[in-house]
C-alpha cells in the first residue's frame, strides 16, 4: 500500500522543515517526504494502476497524501476524468 511507501521515504529533518513552513498543519499530519520523491512515487503508483486506492481514502490524513493525490491528478490526460478526480 502507498502509506507504507510514504513512511519508507520519510526524512525527519525534512519533516521538521515542513512543520515550520506549514504552521497551521498539525505536526502529526506531516510525514516528511521530499517533493521529488513524491513525484517519483506518483509515477510508480500510476504505472501500477493503483491510484484508486489513494482516491478511496478521502479525506487524507497526511499532507503528503494530499500532495501525492495532486500529482496524480496533474498527470491525468483525460479532462473529464480530471474533473471527476478533483471533486
Amino acid at each position: 500500500m502507498y502509506k507504507e511507501r510514504l513512511f519508507a521515504l520519510q526524512d525527519l529533518t525534512y519533516r521538521d522543515f515542513q512543520c515550520r513552513l506549514n504552521p497551521d498543519v498539525p505536526p502529526e499530519r506531516i510525514i516528511g517526504v521530499r517533493v521529488p520523491l513524491l513525484r517519483q512515487l506518483a509515477k510508480e503508483i500510476r504505472r501500477e494502476g493503483v491510484e484508486e486506492q489513494l482516491q478511496a481514502t478521502l479525506p487524507h490524513r497526511y499532507l503528503e497524501e494530499d500532495e501525492l493525490h495532486a500529482f496524480l491528478i496533474n498527470m491525468e490526460k483525460d479532462f473529464d476524468r480530471t474533473l471527476m478526480l478533483v471533486q
